[in-house]
């Protein structure tokens, strides 16, 4: 598990030199406009690609073959690229999130509330990582990425027809946000950890029977 995170690092640091200058840019860049958001949401998600891209550089001219002549199983594979790119996407999200905090601070606006949006954020990008593992050892990157984006549209046509089912019933979002509020927050946030703790547990297992079942 070590060597394989090793690997994975050391590929990250000789492919994506370009990435980093870039979100470096990118990030004084929207720290300037004014807005922090932008940089929560966007750089862990990115993250998210750019560690799986890693996948695409062990399948990459029959490498796929002498990696896994090395003493680890294909479940351990599996497992190391959950653990590296969750790694990565929390580093990210910490250090976009540090800057945003430190911007807000310095404008005299509301980080505490910042915060909320953050661990939202930090969320969604681990939710998408749980999409894109799978996705991408079946299909690889490119497809995996076409598959993705339809995903994300699928949800949010959900989202657009959840509030067209309420404009038809003549329901306002006040009167569904106050269900939530009424209810125990300890609770509601037990139910939220269950809920994405078995998706994850999804995720994985799907991930370990493709690779399981994956020709090399």
């Amino acid at each position: 598990m070590k060597g394989l995170l090793i690997k994975d690092w050391k590929l990250l640091l000789r492919n994506q030199k370009s990435f980093l200058e870039i979100m470096s840019v990118m990030m004084v860049l929207y720290m300037a406009i004014g807005n922090p958001v932008f940089v929560i949401s966007y750089t862990p998600m990115l993250c998210v690609f750019v560690a799986l891209s890693t996948i695409t550089y062990d399948m990459f001219d029959n490498g796929a073959a002498f990696l896994f002549s090395l003493p680890f199983s294909r479940k351990d594979y599996v497992r190391e690229k959950y653990i590296f790119s969750g790694l990565i996407t929390l580093t990210a999200w910490g250090i976009s999130v540090l800057v945003a905090v430190g911007y807000s601070v310095v404008k005299g606006e509301d980080w505490k509330e910042l915060l909320m949006t953050a661990g939202v954020l930090l969320v969604m990008a681990i939710l998408l990582m749980g999409v894109s593992v799978p996705l991408q050892l079946k299909f690889g990157a490119e497809k995996s990425r076409v598959v993705v984006i339809l995903v994300m549209a699928v949800m949010f046509g959900m989202v657009i027809g959840f509030f067209k089912v309420m404009e038809i019933l003549n329901l306002k979002p006040q009167q569904i946000l106050s269900i939530f509020y009424n209810m125990n927050t300890l609770l509601l946030a037990l139910a939220g950890i269950v809920i994405f703790l078995v998706l994850m547990c999804i995720s994985y297992h799907t991930s370990v029977r493709i690779m399981q079942k994956k020709e090399l």
